[in-house]
């Protein structure tokens, strides 16, 4: 247990619809991840298709194998309590309530353009998101001429990562941005 966050973001033909994010000063890692989907599903209409992205099998699971036997069974496991209770019956009825919305996993930290968005926006509480215009050179433009950057507090070091949300920016270009930084 330990301060924690979470992030969701909304992507619809590769455009970010709606994102949100949060932090707990207490929590697990679990909790969180249970809070980002119920999150992502109080974002959907009801009857919207979509495909939501867990790379947390545990929540995957929970709600896509395990939670309706825990339902028919007065939400106990066979094995002892239930983690996190009251979470997973409201992940559980938010998905039960969005019949057209599938849940999958993804696997974390693999380069996933917006599962790595939704991770920064996760720690963004202890961070600073900012777009900020850089010229980047004749042939480093990116379509917008936008870089999202993260600027995270990382015990006393201030770290940078780029959020690329497909805008084309290179290793090139990412190379020329962060070349002030590294002397």
């Amino acid at each position: 247990p330990g301060p924690g966050g979470w992030g969701v973001v909304w992507v619809d033909d590769d455009r970010i619809v709606r994102e949100a994010h949060g932090h707990e000063p207490q929590t697990t890692n679990n909790r969180m991840e249970l809070r980002a989907l119920i999150e992502a599903f109080q974002m959907l209409p009801a009857d919207q298709e979509a495909t939501l992205y867990s790379d947390s099998q545990l929540c995957v699971k929970t709600v896509n194998e395990w939670a309706a036997g825990w339902a028919a069974r007065g939400w106990r496991r066979k094995t002892g309590p239930i983690a996190n209770l009251e979470l997973v019956q409201e992940l559980y009825a938010l998905a039960r309530a969005h019949p057209k919305a599938k849940l999958t996993w993804i696997r974390a930290h693999d380069g996933s353009r917006w599962n790595e968005y939704a991770d920064a926006l996760a720690k963004s509480d202890k961070s600073a998101i900012v777009e900020l215009p850089i010229p980047l050179g004749p042939n480093l433009v990116t379509p917008r001429g936008l870089v999202r950057l993260c600027i995270v507090v990382d015990g006393n070091r201030l770290r940078f990562d780029v959020i690329d949300t497909g805008i084309g920016l290179s290793a090139q270009a990412r190379e020329q941005l962060f070349k002030p930084f590294s002397q």
